[in-house]
């Protein structure tokens, strides 16, 4: 009998080792409640730009679960811009007074944000105009560059080394600089409005193959959905 209470006993104390501490956290802070210049700082887009980004998202990022917990469509949208501003380590921004989360949270909430941004957002903002009006509309802007439809360039983002699996080929993905990226042709408008985006040749693919491997070049080749004379501007190399 002796033996059965001391097991009773040992459980009992077990299970108050159990009962979970409440956490000493420091309170997050609104990242609306900053200045418009320390809200561009933090996150390089305006407080409205960041607001109708959050609404638009929040269809696909809203919690499917009702724990305390679960992290907002705003804190998931916040971080992943926070990242996007600075290429920071995740770490780094899972510990900002502004975001305060773990960092396979930041993950998740960058990945998250990045395929809700793609499978919904893209198409409807990121398109290349093929109506004259809206054509016309821009060439007037490029006035003085007697019809140019757009700017053109290629950048290089930052990656993580891929793994050779099959798939990838890690060295593929090593620029002329010698770090691993992708590198990303962007046509704009006179207003810095995208227009059309090529994000899918690693780092050592040279600007000119990725222009002609895309497909606003064959547009431009045969006059498909371009209204007159028209041209891109950008430098040659």
């Amino acid at each position: 009998m002796m033996a059965l209470v001391l097991m009773v006993a040992f459980a009992q104390e077990e299970d108050t080792r159990r009962v979970p501490r409440n956490r000493l956290t420091t309170p997050r802070c609104n990242a609306f409640d900053l200045s418009d210049e320390d809200f561009i700082s933090n996150f390089r887009i305006t407080k409205e730009l960041a607001f109708q980004l959050i609404q638009e998202l929040n269809p696909f990022l809203e919690p499917k679960t009702t724990r305390k917990t679960a992290l907002s469509t705003e804190i998931k949208v916040l971080c992943a811009l926070n990242f996007f501003a600075f290429g920071c380590y995740q770490k780094k921004v899972g510990n900002d007074y502004l975001i305060q989360v773990s960092q396979s949270s930041v993950s998740n909430c960058i990945r998250q944000v990045s395929e809700a941004m793609t499978n919904n957002l893209l198409r409807k903002y990121v398109k290349f105009p093929d109506d004259q009006s809206t054509q016309n509309a821009i060439k007037d802007e490029f006035f003085e560059y007697c019809g140019v439809l757009g700017a053109i360039d290629c950048t290089h983002v930052a990656i993580v080394a891929p793994p050779d699996d099959g798939f990838h080929h890690e060295k593929n993905y090593v620029n002329r600089k010698g770090w691993h990226s992708i590198n990303v042709q962007i046509v704009c408008d006179m207003n810095m409005k995208i227009l059309n985006v090529v994000a899918r040749f690693p780092g050592c693919s040279h600007d000119a193959f990725i222009w002609q491997a895309c497909n606003l070049r064959k547009a431009f080749d045969y006059g498909r959905k371009i209204h007159g004379d028209g041209w891109l501007l950008g430098k040659y190399i």
